[in-house]
């Protein structure tokens, strides 16, 4: 459980860093510097941590389960 939830903070904090970069990638591609590409792939970033983070409750919720079960 401690596990998964140290995994949970990890990814969240992912995704607060992959914004930042994101919108450092935006400011780029405004100037000229970057693709759309580059910041298309911080959306895709994006959406495969949500999408990780939301695997991840719910192995959180059948561990916390698990547990009380104990």
């Amino acid at each position: 459980y401690l596990f998964k939830k140290s995994l949970m903070d990890f990814k969240k904090r992912a995704i607060e860093n992959n914004e930042n970069h994101k919108r450092m990638a935006g400011q780029r591609q405004s100037a000229g510097l970057a693709s759309e590409s580059d910041v298309m792939e911080f959306d895709l970033r994006d959406s495969l941590l949500k999408s990780d983070i939301a695997s991840l409750e719910q192995e959180l919720q059948e561990a916390r389960i698990n547990l009380i079960r104990l």
